[in-house]
C-alpha cells in the first residue's frame, strides 16, 4: 500500500547527551552512536567522530563529517521509508508521513513511502549487515517502528531506562571521488511512552518523531531550547510545534550540493 491515510519532564527521545558518529577505518557503516545498542558488540573498534558547525541565526550540529563536509543522503535520490505499524498508536502513519514532509520541504530530498512491512528493527540491523556480503550490496528502506516498552528497554538498555525513541543512519564510505553517504536506518519508539499523535507540543509524537528525522538526516543535539534538536537536562525546552532557525540551516546544509553516486536499493 502506498496510501496516506504523533515539573521538566524527561525528554522521551532523548538521554541528554550528544550522539556522536562511528566511523569505521575501513569500508565500513558510519552510524549514530545509538547504533550500538542495536547491533551490540559487533561495531568494536570503531572511531568516533563529532562536528560541531558554526552557529549564524541558530544553532545546529552535524553528527559527522567526510573530507571536510557533513555527511549526508544523496540529494538526487529518494529517502524510501517503510512503517512497521504493530504496537503503533491509532494514527501513527499519519504523522509519520507528516514529519517526513516536514524534513522534505527543508531539505529538499523526497521521502518516498514503500508501504507498511512486517519488518522488525532486529531483522533491520541484521540486514545491514548482511548486506555487505552480498555482491551487489543493497540496501534497505529505512525503518520506523514501535516496540512494548520491555523489550525497547532490553534492547536499548544500555542508553538508558529515560530514552522512550531512537534513530540509526547508517552510511558507506566514499572512496576517492565519492563522498561519504547515508544509505539506510531507522526509527525506533517506546510504544507506551505517552505522546499525543499530533504535533502539539515538544513531547508529541509528532514533533518527536521531527527530532528523529532530524538524526537520521544527519543532525546532532544541540543545547538551544528553541530548536528541535535540543537536549539538556539542565535547560527547560521552549515550545516548539516547528523547526527552529538552526534546525533549518542544518537541514538545507544536508540537503544542497551535488549529485552522489547512487547506491543499490532493495526491490
Amino acid at each position: 500500500m502506498n496510501d496516506r491515510t504523533l515539573p521538566i519532564p524527561p525528554r522521551p527521545d532523548l538521554a541528554g547527551r550528544p550522539q556522536p558518529v562511528l566511523r569505521s577505518p575501513r569500508r565500513a557503516p558510519v552510524a549514530v552512536i545509538t547504533v550500538l545498542a542495536l547491533l551490540g558488540s559487533i561495531l568494536g573498534g570503531l572511531v568516533i567522530v563529532w562536528v560541531e558547525m558554526p552557529d549564524s541565526e541558530g544553532s545546529y550540529r552535524f553528527i559527522g563529517e567526510a573530507a571536510g563536509a557533513p555527511i549526508r543522503w544523496n540529494p538526487c535520490e529518494p529517502v524510501r521509508y517503510e512503517v512497521n505499524l504493530a504496537n503503533a498508536p491509532e494514527g501513527a502513519l499519519a504523522v509519520v508521513h507528516e514529519a517526513f514532509d516536514r524534513t522534505a520541504e527543508v531539505t529538499g530530498i523526497e521521502f518516498r513511502f514503500e508501504g507498511t512491512t512486517t519488518r522488525t528493527p532486529e531483522e533491520q540491523a541484521d540486514d545491514y549487515f548482511l548486506s555487505h556480503l552480498t555482491d551487489p550490496v543493497v540496501w534497505l528502506p529505512v525503518l520506523v517502528a514501535w516496540l512494548p516498552r520491555e523489550e525497547f528497554r532490553a534492547q536499548f538498555e544500555r542508553l538508558g531506562s529515560d530514552r522512550h525513541a531512537l534513530a540509526v543512519a547508517n552510511s558507506i564510505r566514499g572512496e576517492l571521488e565519492t563522498a561519504d553517504q547515508y544509505t539506510s536506518g531507522a526509527i525506533v519508539v517506546d510504544a507506551e511512552a505517552r505522546m499525543s499523535d499530533d504535533f502539539d507540543g515538544r513531547y508529541s509524537l509528532g514533533m518527536v518523531m521531527m527530532h528523529e528525522a532530524g538524526h537520521l538526516m544527519g543532525l546532532g543535539h544541540v543545547k538551544d531550547p528553541a530548536e528541535v534538536m535540543f537536549s539538556d537536562r539542565s535547560t527547560y525546552p521552549q515550545p516548539i510545534e516547528e523547526w527552529g532557525p538552526g534546525d533549518t540551516e542544518g537541514l538545507q546544509r544536508l540537503g544542497t550540493g551535488g549529485c552522489m553516486d547512487p547506491v543499490p536499493v532493495a526491490p
